[in-house]
């Protein structure tokens, strides 16, 4: 049987009309050109069915999975003229608001991913409710690909859950879990996962025997204050540039464009606003910095998707259910709570119970500041520091898939550690060190088993940079390595698998670029002008 296009329009027997994204030809849903005209239609479908009193309400839906993954990643970056971009942003607003302007309520329902144009389709609608699943997210990476949110994002955000609040989504494009959007006034329920496309129904019954529907979280006195009037806009808005200069410079204009629509809309109707997302998305979408951030997007996704070994390799990943964390430092109390975070038993080593109290205290503390910005839950935290573990002595590593080695960055202690450490493993179980310059080959001269040993460099701070070198030596195993791959990815790193080379890849590339400041500054540039070069 042909399925119908996508998005579809039904009523229910509740005289409930759905709007249903679950596109056949793809794995996710994605606002394509195609499906963005479709959605029109089926828009006009719902009005028409409201203006003969068919319908008392609306619910957008998406896959049994997932939502919406946003827009179509490839029209992105290839677009060339600002005008053809400007007037299709346009178009994607005027459906959009097309949404937004039906005479009954409204309801993005919301299971899994919520990416970009679908977080941007989801404010159109009066209110959004989340399922309580782990892989439900939204998020607004628009500036992570050197644009803004142009389809209402930026102007409805900013209005529904107050500036601070939106300028931390807008300016990072960071996920935010159904808690905490259900804290910042993002969403206006959260609903269990395994009863959630059915409990929708009864939520949009609530709504319409409540006319007032579900109020956003209020935000106290200060918070008011801040977002609600000129001079209290005036002050974030000049201190988020500020920030945003400091760490960025003007080699990223669009998280400047961004403050600049906030700057001159805020305050101002919804339609102004619209008009300058357009006027300034247009801009960044033509710009060779959103050509290259695409590009490097891609990439991204490539690793996702790869093993980190050659085309012809049959090695597979071994399950990593513990891993251990040798060296209780900064590094390895950072790796812990990323590992136990996602869900791995942990166990911590260093020489001296100090030590390891500190590593674990470390790891705590990271989680703890989570649950304060509301990027976890509290019964999320207590399960996550209940998998970390620790103590003095190599017994404690046993058992462990994988063990990363994490210890002061001289190559004798190393090889001392890692030959104490291997007799207590499996035959299977990975060693990996995180180093980030000395020879891995040269430190897997200490093992009796070198080809189950790599590098694994996480770059500093642990839970914040997202990238992590894989390093091969000449005798590791490919098995070694897509373990440590496919380790990496369930972490939420980008991985990249660079050979045993001085400096691996990020050094090795820093290296001359520092040089290059050098030669600048002995050749009479001032330090300003570097450091706005760079």
């Amino acid at each position: 049987m042909t399925k119908s296009p996508s998005p579809a329009f039904e009523i229910d027997e509740h005289s409930i009309g759905w709007i249903i994204f679950d596109d056949p030809e793809r794995s996710v849903n994605v606002l394509s050109e195609s499906v963005m005209r479709r959605l029109a239609e089926a828009t006009d479908e719902a009005l028409r069915a409201c203006q003969e009193a068919r319908v008392r309400a609306v619910v957008i839906r998406g896959k049994d999975d997932s939502f919406i993954a946003g827009a179509d990643i490839n029209l992105i970056g290839s677009t060339e003229d600002p005008e053809i971009a400007k007037e299709s942003i346009e178009l994607g607003q005027e459906i959009f608001s097309g949404i937004s302007s039906l005479p009954v309520p409204t309801i993005a329902a919301v299971h899994g991913a919520c990416v970009g144009g679908g977080v941007e389709l989801s404010l159109a609608c009066d209110h959004r409710v989340l399922s309580s699943s782990h892989h439900t997210t939204m998020s607004l990476p628009e500036v992570q690909l050197g644009i803004l949110p142009a389809w209402g994002g930026t102007t409805r955000l900013t209005r529904l859950i107050g500036l601070r609040a939106a300028l931390d989504m807008l300016l990072s494009g960071r996920k935010v879990s159904p808690t905490e959007a259900k804290a910042i006034g993002l969403a206006s329920a959260i609903i269990p996962a395994a009863t959630f496309h059915t409990s929708v129904k009864g939520f949009a019954q609530t709504i319409l025997s409540n006319k007032r529907g579900s109020r956003a979280k209020k935000r106290p006195g200060l918070g008011k204050l801040l977002d609600a009037t000129p001079l209290g806009r005036s002050i974030v808005l000049r201190m988020a540039r500020k920030k945003v200069t400091k760490r960025l410079g003007e080699q990223y204009p669009a998280p400047l464009a961004i403050l600049d629509v906030l700057t001159r809309t805020m305050g101002k109707s919804v339609a102004e606003g619209l008009s300058a997302e357009a006027s300034h998305a247009a801009t960044l979408l033509v710009s060779p910095v959103c050509k290259n951030l695409v590009h490097v997007f891609h990439l991204r996704q490539m690793s996702k998707k790869g093993t980190g070994l050659p085309v012809d390799s049959v090695a597979e990943p071994s399950a990593v259910s513990k891993i251990g964390v040798l060296g209780a430092g900064v590094m390895g109390g950072g790796i812990a709570q990323l590992a136990a975070s996602r869900g791995l038993v942990t166990w911590m080593k260093d020489i001296e119970h100090a030590a390891v109290t500190r590593g674990l205290q470390h790891a705590r503390s990271l989680i703890r500041k989570k649950v304060a910005r509301h990027r976890m839950t509290t019964r999320e935290a207590r399960q996550a520091m209940d998998r970390i573990s620790g103590g003095i002595a190599y017994h404690g590593l046993s058992g462990s898939d994988i063990v990363v080695e994490a210890i002061v960055e001289k190559k004798e202690l190393k090889k001392a550690a890692i030959s104490e450490l291997e007799e207590y493993l499996s035959d299977d179980c990975v060693i990996a060190t995180n180093t980030s310059s000395l020879s891995v080959k040269e430190i897997a001269t200490a093992l009796q088993q070198p080809q189950r040993f790599c590098g694994m460099h996480f770059f500093n701070p642990v839970h914040r940079m997202p990238l992590v070198e894989v390093i091969r030596a000449p005798e590791t195993s490919d098995a070694a390595i897509a373990t440590t791959y496919k380790l990496a990815l369930n972490l939420g790193k980008v991985p990249v698998v660079v050979s045993d080379g001085p400096g691996f890849l990020v050094n090795r590339i820093l290296g001359p670029y520092m040089n290059e400041a050098g030669f600048l500054l002995s050749d009479g540039a001032s330090i300003k002008m570097i450091d706005s070069s760079a």
